[in-house]
């Protein structure tokens, strides 16, 4: 009657845990079934470099008879509400348990959409951050693959293989001894699911380790995403059918425009409410203006300037309101009946088209993944124009075209 938590119910016992990559978040569904994910525990990096990854290990039958849930990390689980497996779980390899998708990394975000569709968001190794319907006995690749199978800035080493594994110093980018490179389209699982998002994917050859930045960490481009939140609602209609991804790494809010099923994610990233914080969660208000952001109390993230790590956040432990603009037209304009670019990629320079059509009062920015400004674009209505970027870091950047009546962002990677 006061509120008070008392008498718990244990539902699921000795489920694994690590000192990383525990994931945990925990949701209802509206089949009145709870989904609960399982990290990867940490294996195959750091401190825990020689445990191995068991996101592709499924169970037997004898292992849960005994209630031996060992085989459950890199998992999304569902299960009854009395913590047991529900009948209509999917069969893997011959055994019925409370998987319900598998190859996970390290997925903190669980969402259901009005319509029932289940959207998660999980943690890329440096690239590659995934945004992913999960959908039932589906396996999404981790750690074979990581975003699309495209063997492009990722090879898997098995470091739990390698002899004398102990003996070793862990060093991410090699694979020592015995140890052997696996391709990402080595994975040829029936079951295999690409993600509806990579964040910020980029190419064989790019450096991590850019001398440019000012911490490596930094230099690559995941954001490591930390919740998840779809915005179905109408006060804000160029949001509708949205996911909104929260970043530890970088402050900010990503989102991401489903389309009318909510099956893909069409036009590109956008990204909202930049602070020198670590987001953890995100909620909208029923009005559909306000949105409130969790904050990390320590840890990380990214200073003002995007190219180094700090700890010093500004609102630590803190709970941020954003509310909408009302003078910011929220009506829908397509990006390429106001500009273009190409190459995209870019190396030295790229060039930016106007649409004299559209022209108004514009002005165009390069910003940087924490919404930083590093370039003004003088803008021209009829010439294309050539913007020199050699001098930047190589990484993900946007062409922000903003007037009083709209706002458009557009993707470009520099090399």
């Amino acid at each position: 009657a006061d509120g008070s938590l008392s008498n718990p119910i244990t539902l699921l016992d000795n489920l694994p845990a690590t000192n990383d990559h525990n994931s945990g978040r925990l949701i209802f569904g509206p089949d009145d079934k709870l989904y609960y994910t399982i990290g990867d525990q940490g294996g195959n990096q750091n401190r825990n470099f020689c445990n191995p990854i068991l996101s592709q290990v499924l169970p037997t039958q004898e292992e849960i008879d005994q209630q031996n849930w060992a085989n459950y990390p890199g998992k999304v689980l569902r299960l009854n509400t009395d913590g047991s497996i529900p009948e209509d779980n999917p069969v893997l390899n011959g055994v019925r348990s409370h998987i319900y998708s598998y190859g996970h990394r390290n997925p903190q975000g669980l969402v259901f959409s009005a319509s029932g569709l289940l959207y998660s968001d999980e943690h890329g190794p440096d690239t590659d951050d995934e945004v992913n319907r999960i959908q039932s006995g589906k396996n999404y690749g981790w750690p074979i693959v990581v975003g699309f199978q495209d063997n492009q800035a990722y090879d898997y080493c098995n470091w739990s293989l390698i002899d004398n594994c102990a003996s070793l110093d862990y060093e991410k980018y090699i694979c020592p001894g015995n140890g052997v490179f696996i391709e990402e389209s080595s994975l040829t699982d029936s079951n295999y699911q690409e993600p509806l998002a990579a964040m910020f994917a980029v190419a064989d050859g790019y450096n991590f380790n850019d001398p440019r930045c000012g911490n490596s960490w930094i230099c690559r481009p995941n954001v490591a995403p930390s919740s998840l939140e779809i915005y179905e609602k109408e006060a804000i209609p160029s949001w509708k059918n949205s996911l909104l991804v929260t970043s530890l790494k970088r402050g900010r809010i990503f989102r991401y425009q489903l389309n009318a099923d909510g099956t893909a994610i069409e036009g590109d990233t956008t990204q909202h409410f930049y602070t020198q914080n670590r987001y953890r969660d995100i909620v909208a208000h029923p009005n559909g203006k306000t949105f409130y952001v969790l904050c990390d109390e320590t840890g990380r993230t990214s200073d003002a300037t995007g190219l180094n790590a700090t700890s010093n956040l500004r609102n630590p432990g803190n709970i941020l309101q954003f509310t909408l603009n009302e003078t910011v037209s929220t009506s829908r304009v397509e990006v390429p009946a106001l500009f273009s670019i190409y190459p995209n990629p870019a190396n030295q320079s790229f060039f930016i088209k106007m649409n004299k059509l559209v022209i108004q009062d514009f002005r165009v920015e390069l910003i940087d993944l924490n919404g930083q400004i590093v370039q003004q674009i003088p803008l021209q209505s009829n010439d294309l124009q050539e913007v020199t970027v050699g001098n930047l870091v190589a990484g993900v950047y946007f062409i922000l075209l903003v007037s009083k009546e709209y706002a458009w962002q557009q993707r470009i990677i520099i090399h």
